[in-house]
């Protein structure tokens, strides 16, 4: 199966050859209270926005640059996969943002750390 992956500002839209990797994970956003009679109250509430570290394929330094300064601009980035439906979002950047040169197969791979937004 062949899959187009999107990843847009608005302004900028960049095509990777691969999503290589996708890693999601949500606090509970629920407290626990030890109260000072010995009993507990909790409070529950719905988990966080998903966090997700994710790894983009290239084939050339300058669409790896684009995506590694699309990354670094304080915006809200919309990425899509077809076949993938769960995993498209809006994020924004909210950890390291990492691009590496892989000489074995002559091709870029940028990495961020991520926050899903609310569109």
């Amino acid at each position: 199966m062949t899959t187009d992956t999107t990843l847009t500002d608005g302004t900028t839209t960049l095509h990777p050859l691969l999503w290589m990797d996708y890693e999601s994970s949500s606090a509970a956003n629920t407290i626990v209270h030890q109260l000072a009679s010995g009993r507990t109250a909790i409070t529950i509430a719905d988990h966080g926005p998903r966090r997700v570290t994710i790894a983009l394929l290239f084939a050339d330094e300058e669409t790896s640059r684009q995506c590694e300064d699309l990354h670094r601009t304080p915006t809200i980035i919309t990425i899509t996969e077809d076949g993938r439906p769960t995993a498209g979002m809006q994020y924004i950047t909210i950890g390291p943002v990492r691009r590496t040169y892989d000489p074995k197969g002559d091709v870029w791979i940028v990495g961020a750390e991520v926050q899903e937004v609310e569109g």
